[in-house]
């Protein structure tokens, strides 16, 4: 699938690194930040993977948030998307492996990323998996990050949203934040050639939002008890 897109000069174009592109990156990790500042999760303290890292698109970005390279570790299935990775960043610790089957010790992180790769995955099963192996290797009191798609996307059929409900039934007991975020891209593109403050204001607007940001954050030991 993920070759397939490659080859797709249409989806290339979309998704090139444009105005659009920055505005709605800059927005999400703008809330990120802000939530972790809420939630009193500290990057510098904490040791981090990134769940379906891709080609490391979002790397920068967690050092920008304060994450140190050396706490990071980022894990896809794609083997080809790991040496890309690897090659842009040539100090990321990167790994190809199965998200339902962690290669690493309960309790080995303070924190787990993933961004848009669970609605890559249409086997409910697997998505199961894969969350409850998040929450195995978070320690009591870590954080779980997800950002994915909260609509269908009529462009491409080999994705299915990640629904609030989905996270809750995963993480019953835990303590959860969530809000939709980020305006529908296809709006977005167009118009953030005309006018940002215009992509403003139609993010603002809920049922334009595409996505789902939520922090889900593991009980304590003593929570659990």
């Amino acid at each position: 699938m993920y070759e397939n897109y490659a080859r797709d000069a249409g989806k290339q174009r979309a998704w090139a690194d444009g105005t659009a592109h920055r505005f709605q990156l800059e927005r999400k990790w703008a809330r990120i930040r802000e939530w972790l500042r809420l939630e009193q999760v500290f990057p510098p303290e904490s040791r981090i993977l990134d769940l379906g890292v891709g080609n490391g698109t979002e790397c920068p970005s967690l050092l920008e948030s304060g994450f140190r390279p050396e706490a990071l570790i980022a894990l896809d299935l794609n083997e080809l998307s790991v040496r890309s990775a690897r090659a842009r960043f040539r100090w990321l610790r990167a790994l190809a492996g199965d998200g339902t089957k962690l290669p690493f010790r309960d309790e080995a992180f303070d924190v787990v990323y993933q961004s848009t790769m669970i609605s890559s995955v249409l086997d409910a099963s697997r998505r199961v998996a894969i969350l409850e192996e998040a929450g195995r290797v978070l320690r009591p009191g870590g954080a779980f990050i997800s950002y994915d798609m909260r609509y269908p996307n009529p462009w491409n059929k080999h994705t299915r949203p990640l629904r609030l409900s989905e996270l809750r039934r995963i993480f019953t007991g835990w303590a959860l934040r969530a809000s939709s975020l980020t305006g529908i891209p296809q709006i977005i593109r167009p118009m953030s050639r005309v006018s940002l403050p215009l992509c403003r204001l139609i993010e603002a607007v809920p049922v334009f939002r595409s996505h789902l940001l939520a922090i889900a954050r593991k009980p304590s030991q003593r929570q659990g008890r």
